[in-house]
């Protein structure tokens, strides 16, 4: 019984993957736009059944009381790593952390020159990024700063050269980076994440082709950049020089420097 429809599956397979050779040989550009369709749909497919898994995965571990007690957090907030500042200079191939951020350890460090900083805590098992503004470093108060998370807003994230035949997905580790007000898939961010997290330098180049969670379709080019919002959606692509007047033009009074800077020796910031 079992092999009788082994091979009517087998003999299906076989007329299905024919008719589909013989269509593509003769109307080849309808064949590939007919794929590219089912492609598409597929990929929306995948993304429900994604979503719908999580939401259930989450109220099975809500019912079964798997949530951490008040306890375990608390114990886990007191062992977590402190608040490091992470900065990054632009063709080095380090990237460099302060210990901590006393307002000592902060004003001891050399920021010429940085393109891209962040503030890293701690989060359980892993770590969240609050992107800094190279040109407040020096005056941030790290002391009162903020860390909201935003829900995961991308699917999928590609980078793509034209250089390169295959794409290369770089979406697996910005988890850690979506809390609000980041700009993140710029060229400075890409630059310090490819060679951080892939060991890859960011070619001159280059697009990135984006699934977000409702499935939408976006192209990146550079001189794009993505900000994290409040709302629906989270998140607004936007031009890097457009950002720059909205920021200027915004006229906030600047953050007041970071307390007093005590007579202590320091090291500096270490290369990671």
């Amino acid at each position: 019984m079992l092999e009788d429809y082994y091979y009517c599956f087998l003999a299906t397979t076989a007329v299905l993957t024919g008719a589909v050779g013989i269509y593509y040989y003769h109307n080849g550009d309808s064949a590939r736009m007919l794929m590219g369709r089912v492609g598409w749909e597929a990929a929306k497919m995948a993304a429900r059944i994604q979503r719908w898994g999580t939401s259930l995965v989450g109220g099975f571990q809500s019912i079964s009381g798997e949530e951490e007690s008040e306890e375990e957090e608390d114990s886990e907030q007191e062992d977590a790593c402190p608040d490091t500042l992470i900065y990054y200079k632009h063709g080095e191939e380090n990237c460099y952390r302060t210990d901590s951020l006393d307002p000592s350890d902060v004003k001891s460090q050399d920021f010429e020159g940085a393109t891209v900083a962040f503030v890293r805590r701690a989060d359980g098992e892993s770590n969240m990024y609050k992107r800094i503004n190279t040109s407040q470093l020096e005056t941030t108060e790290y002391g009162s700063l903020t860390m909201e998370k935003v829900p995961k807003q991308f699917l999928q994230v590609e980078l793509m050269v034209p250089s390169v035949s295959e794409a290369m997905d770089i979406h697996h580790s910005l988890s850690e980076f979506y809390v609000y007000g980041n700009k993140l898939l710029d060229s400075a961010f890409l630059e310090w994440y490819l060679q951080t997290y892939y060991g890859t330098e960011l070619p001159d180049e280059y697009c990135l082709k984006i699934f977000d969670k409702d499935v939408n379709q976006l192209t990146m080019e550079r001189g794009d950049v993505i900000v994290l919002l409040e709302g629906t959606p989270a998140y607004a692509v936007m031009k890097e020089a457009d950002l720059r007047i909205e920021e200027e033009e915004e006229g906030s009074d600047p953050p007041a420097e970071v307390g007093n800077v005590e007579e202590t020796e320091h090291e500096g910031a270490t290369a990671e």
